[in-house]
């Protein structure tokens, strides 16, 4: 083509053209099929049932490594990475049947009589780390 053949287009013209965008791909270059991330999805979800959760990084040696991981709760709704609420240690292991029984016991004797007299001003709680449910 001679040089000067072809007309740039003119500011107003390109302005008036409508952008094609296309929504984002998430199959692009997929590590895991549907079938194993969804598996992957029911056993991050059990362990969290279970009492046994997973911080990110955890669940990021299971899997791919952490910059696939960074993308998975964002395809999975259902998940997400949470921090618990803290408990001492001396409280969740206090919490069992006998020791349930004795203060229904205990309360059922008392009736109108019980007062909170648990304010030391120490603090027993440990803080969690963040875990996906």
């Amino acid at each position: 083509m001679p040089p000067g053949s072809v007309q740039p287009e003119s500011p107003s013209e390109t302005a008036s053209k409508p952008l094609a965008l296309s929504p984002p791909s998430h199959n692009a270059r997929r590590v895991f099929d549907e079938a194993e991330e969804s598996n992957l999805k029911d056993y991050l979800k059990k362990a969290a049932d279970i009492y046994c959760e997973l911080t990110p990084k955890e669940a990021a040696n299971l899997t791919a490594g952490p910059d696939w991981f960074s993308g998975f709760p964002k395809r999975s709704p259902c998940l997400s990475i949470r921090t618990p609420q803290a408990t001492s240690l001396s409280r969740a292991t206090s919490l069992n049947k006998t020791n349930v029984d004795i203060l229904f016991q205990n309360l059922s004797v008392l009736r109108n009589d019980v007062y909170n007299m648990e304010e030391t001003g120490m603090t027993t709680v440990q803080r969690p780390y963040r875990i996906v449910a």
